[in-house]
């Protein structure tokens, strides 16, 4: 399979980011981030180095990244970037639709957090399904499994799975239905269509 290059994650994200209003931000060199992850250590939700490293975290219009953009690491390869920035910009279509509750309920509710990740990850499948074909129904359970790290409880991460499934096999029929993956796609199709499984 064909790794997208830096050029085209660093274009892919411009466009998107533009498109969906945001900006992104430095997580290592942002204070805010580092007062963030002691809090949310204290609330039991993540420990606060995973917060810092492996986590990319939206607030208001900024999408703070624990990453390079257009530079692969161990944690986050050149397709992981292009996937999360779609997702984050769900993250951007959920706070403009319900203003600070969205930081309000993510932060104090284990079942609405795992509401929001639901819709964000439906995101993810539409553009991993068209990345790598036919998804099996077990990636829906895999990524809602993911949000144990987000103090998630067990109901909430099994609605989150049949969330999930419901849109695989949309996408698996061939449906793309969020703005976010339909706009990723679209700009992709046009300037990486090598990335597409065909």
């Amino acid at each position: 399979m064909i790794d997208p290059t830096p050029e085209t994650v660093r274009a892919y994200a411009a466009h998107m980011l533009a498109v969906h209003g945001g900006t992104l931000r430095s997580k290592a060199t942002a204070p805010e981030m580092r007062a963030i992850a002691k809090g949310l250590a204290l609330l039991g939700i993540t420990p606060e180095a995973a917060f810092l490293s492996s986590f990319v975290t939206t607030i208001g219009a900024s999408i703070y990244v624990p990453f390079t953009l257009g530079e692969a690491d161990p944690t986050w390869a050149l397709w992981d970037q292009i996937s999360v920035i779609a997702h984050e910009c769900r993250h951007l279509a959920q706070r403009r639709r319900l203003g600070l509750r969205y930081e309000y309920d993510y932060l104090t509710s284990g079942a609405r957090r795992a509401a929001l990740e639901a819709e964000a990850f439906s995101v993810d499948a539409e553009l991993t399904h068209w990345r790598h074909g036919r998804l099996p129904i077990e990636w829906a359970a895999a990524r809602a499994e993911s949000l144990r790290s987000y103090g998630i409880r067990d109901l909430d991460i099994a609605v989150c799975a049949r969330h999930i499934s419901i849109v695989v096999h949309s996408a698996n029929s061939g449906l793309v239905l969020s703005p976010e993956a339909r706009t990723a796609i679209n700009w992709l199709e046009a300037h990486a269509p090598e990335l597409a499984a065909r």
